[in-house]
C-alpha cells in the first residue's frame, strides 16, 4: 500500500519493475549496502497484511510492577543475595498488595478463568515466577553458576 501511494496509482497491479524501483529508492534513502531480493519484498507485501502487528498478545497487568522487581533483582544480584522462587513470589505479592496492579491482576485472572475455587485471586504464583524469569532473562544475569533473579 505504501508503494501505491508513493507512485500515485490506484491500480491493484503494479507496473513491471516496480518492486526493483522501490528497493533501489529505499536502499538509497536508508543507505543500505546489502542486497535485497525482490521475492522477499513480494512475499511481505500482501493485500491487507500489516508489516508491524498492532498487538503481540495480552499486555500483562503487572508490567509496571515487574520493572520495579527487575531493578530489585539486579540490585540483589550485585550484593550477591539472589532471590529464590518463594522470595521472588512473596516480594512481588508485597509490591502489588493494595495497589491498582493487584486489582488489575485480580480482574485479569477472573476474565481468563485462572485458578480454582481455592486460588487466591490478585496474587502471583510459582508459574508466574517462571514466566517472569523467561521474559526478563536478557536483563537478569547468570554469573558463577548462580541465577541472579
Amino acid at each position: 500500500r505504501e508503494f501505491v501511494t508513493l507512485h500515485g496509482t490506484t491500480s491493484k497491479r503494479l507496473s513491471l519493475g516496480a518492486h526493483s524501483d522501490l528497493i533501489k529508492s529505499k536502499k538509497e534513502e536508508y543507505e543500505i549496502n546489502q542486497e535485497i531480493l525482490e521475492p522477499t519484498i513480494r512475499s511481505q507485501v500482501r493485500k491487507g497484511r500489516q508489516h508491524a502487528p498492532a498487538s503481540c498478545g495480552v499486555v500483562s497487568p503487572l508490567a509496571g510492577a515487574q520493572e520495579a522487581l527487575v531493578a530489585i533483582c539486579i540490585q540483589m544480584g550485585k550484593i550477591r543475595q539472589p532471590l529464590n522462587v518463594s522470595e521472588g513470589v512473596a516480594l512481588m505479592n508485597d509490591i502489588i498488595h493494595g495497589t491498582q496492579f493487584e486489582e488489575g491482576l485480580r480482574r485479569f485472572q477472573e476474565e481468563h478463568q485462572l485458578g480454582d475455587k481455592m486460588f487466591q485471586r490478585g496474587t502471583v504464583t510459582k508459574g508466574w515466577w517462571r514466566g517472569f524469569n523467561s521474559r526478563y532473562r536478557h536483563r537478569l544475569v547468570t554469573r558463577c553458576g548462580e541465577r541472579f533473579a
